[in-house]
């Protein structure tokens, strides 16, 4: 199949960790870590959900440069409301919220 353009970063997990996979052992593992978090969330330990993804999130509590309809400002994460929107409060002290790719980092 064609992908165009994006054949230029097309890589392997080879290519970037210099390590062999195991792809059934990596499959069984992604399925494993599926399913604990299903059983979380099945159990309302969305507590314990939202405290692990804070956890991994990229820039979270940084301060760091944004931009968002062409306007450039500083800011930190603090977090992602119930609506799956990214709360950043910005040097002023504002919070603002933003849904998938309307900020860039």
């Amino acid at each position: 199949s064609d992908f165009g353009d994006l054949n230029q970063f097309a890589t392997s997990v080879l290519c970037e960790s210099e390590m062999q996979l195991n792809v059934h052992q990596s499959i069984e593992e992604i399925r494993q870590k599926i399913l604990e978090q299903y059983k979380l969330l099945a159990a309302g330990h969305i507590e314990i959900i939202q405290k692990e993804y804070l956890r991994v999130l990229y820039l979270f509590n940084e301060k760091h440069n944004f931009s968002s309809c062409e306007e450039k400002f500083t800011g930190t994460i603090k977090g992602v409301n119930r609506f799956g929107q990214l709360i950043i409060t910005d040097d002023q002290g504002k919070s603002r919220t933003f849904n998938t790719k309307e900020v860039l980092y």
